[in-house]
This record gives structure tokens, C-alpha cells and sequence, in this order.
């Protein structure tokens, strides 16, 4: 059976809170947990995601409603879905991830420098950022430059092979 674009089955309404119980984000989705690892790989606030709650509703148009409703109520600290643009007047608020670049920055440039990581290594850029902290996408970001300075080469799946101290 087909169904217009938005009237399509059960459709998840999330919300992802801090440790300290901050609204992050509000979205949908009609599989979550698929949307967070999208998520993972591309919000440099991901880290920060501590707990998640899920509320189910019958039709995506229900769970569209509610998320705008929601959104605009509970002011998530990180969702741009309706904000600017649609009347509700919220800044748009980014995640500042200098202090992530800087620590992952500084990592690297100290674990090349002592020999941690020799020339023919791989490196798995999400275990970095899952040790210091920071997301998936802050210590990708700089392994990219990293490879543009000819120190690492990427792989693939997020592999990063070392080519020079």
C-alpha cells in the first residue's frame, strides 16, 4: 500500500539530555537508533549526549506536530529544526568545539612527536575522540588536517594509517 510522503507508519520522537539533564535536541525518526549514529558521525555536540528518551506516535504528521510543539516549549539547547524562519524568534546556537580541536590537536601532535604513533600506525579517529572526549567528527576534523600536512593518510571506516612524525 502506498502512502503520501508524511503519512508513513510509527514514527519515534526523541529528545537527547546531557549529564546534567539539559535538553540537547529534539528530532524524529522511524528508526532512532540509526539517526543517532548519523548523529554521532556528524553533531559535534555528541558527546555530551547522556541520556535519551523515546515517545512513539502512530503517523510522522503526529510526530512532526509534536516536535515542533515541543521544540518551541522546551528550547532543546542544539536543535535548529524550527527555529529561525518559522516564528518562533530562537537564535540559532552552535556547539563551540575550539577546546575539543585544541585538546585533539595537542594529543596528536604530542603522541606523533614522542614516537606513541610511528609512521605505518593506524589510528582509529573515534577511539581518539572516545578517549579525550570530544565527538566522532571534532578528532576526524583534525585528522583531516593532519592528512593535508602529509602526517596521515586516511584509510577508509575511519582508519587513519601515520606517515610521518
Amino acid at each position: 500500500m502506498t502512502h503520501a510522503l508524511g503519512q508513513q507508519g510509527r514514527t519515534a520522537l526523541y529528545r537527547l539530555f546531557d549529564a546534567d539533564g539539559v535538553l540537547l535536541y529534539i528530532g524524529i525518526a522511524s528508526y532512532p537508533e540509526g539517526r543517532w549514529r548519523e548523529h554521532a558521525g556528524t553533531k559535534r555536540w555528541w558527546h555530551l549526549v547522556d541520556r535519551k528518551t523515546v515517545d512513539w506516535f502512530d503517523t510522522r504528521v503526529e510526530a512532526l506536530a509534536e516536535e515542533a510543539r515541543a521544540t518551541q516549549e522546551e528550547s532543546p539547547q542544539y536543535d535548529q529544526s524550527f527555529r529561525l524562519g518559522k516564528g518562533y524568534g530562537l537564535p540559532k546556537r552552535e556547539y563551540d568545539d575550539a577546546d575539543d580541536v585544541a585538546r585533539v590537536r595537542a594529543h596528536m601532535t604530542a603522541a606523533l612527536e614522542s614516537g606513541t604513533y610511528r609512521p605505518g600506525d593506524s589510528i582509529k579517529a573515534s577511539r581518539i575522540a572516545q578517549e579525550l572526549g570530544v565527538a566522532p567528527i571534532t578528532a576526524k576534523m583534525v585528522f583531516w588536517r593532519l592528512c593535508g600536512k602529509r602526517r596521515l593518510k586516511e584509510r577508509g571506516g575511519g582508519y587513519y594509517r601515520v606517515l610521518s612524525a
